[in-house]
């Protein structure tokens, strides 16, 4: 690790968000992350490449910016140190410090909304971190919110798309068994994923009559 470690002072503002980023976010999230930052202060720190575009924080700085917090300490390292963020004010058995480690991480439980698109566009990022049985949700995923578009392009209601959510009946599935339903979903080329169920019900028992 090299001795002459870089630390300035810089703006949040002069940090631009990744376009790229695969984790949407969602309303509730960002609310819980502005809420945080009002609340218990900074906390985690940012992440960014060399170009200044953030790699982790993008749906953080606009919550420390909401909170009036403008001021970075910039580190500069290649990757080859940890940086520890130690908040000086807060005692190890503090409600206070409680509350910033809970905060800290149910934030980043609630605020992820991964865009399949993004994630899908290289299936290689993706390796050690999805399982198959994820992958095939995403493509799940990815099939309905297109079929949502194409169905609205055409001037046709969600509802008419995806069913009438009250008379919707949802199966129960256990995580090993979700890889081999969607690869049959897919399988019957079904945009309506209820049509699709039934489709395989329907060739199941014209097998088992000839059977």
């Amino acid at each position: 690790m090299d001795d002459k470690i870089k630390v300035r002072k810089r703006r949040l503002t002069d940090y631009v968000k990744d376009p790229a980023n695969a984790n949407r976010g969602n309303e509730r999230g960002r609310k819980m992350i502005a809420d945080s930052f009002q609340e218990n202060r900074a906390g985690r720190s940012l992440l960014a490449d060399n170009g200044d575009v953030l790699i982790a924080g993008n749906q953080s700085i606009d919550g420390a910016l909401a909170a009036g917090i403008e001021e970075v300490i910039e580190i500069e390292t290649s990757g080859d140190a940890v940086i520890v963020h130690k908040r000086v004010d807060l005692e190890p058995d503090s409600p206070e410090r409680m509350r910033l480690a809970l905060s800290d991480n149910r934030t980043q439980q609630v605020n992820l909304d991964f865009d399949p698109e993004r994630l899908l566009g290289n299936p290689k990022l993706l390796e050690g971190l999805w399982r198959d049985d994820e992958i095939d949700e995403l493509l799940a995923a990815r099939d309905v919110a297109q079929m949502v578009t194409d169905q609205t392009a055409a001037g046709l209601s969600t509802e008419r798309a995806l069913g009438d959510p009250k008379k919707q009946i949802k199966p129960v599935l256990y995580v090993d068994e979700v890889a081999v339903f969607e690869k049959a979903i897919r399988a019957t080329g079904m945009t309506n994923r209820g049509q699709a169920v039934l489709e395989i019900c329907r060739v199941y028992l014209e097998v088992k009559s000839h059977g």
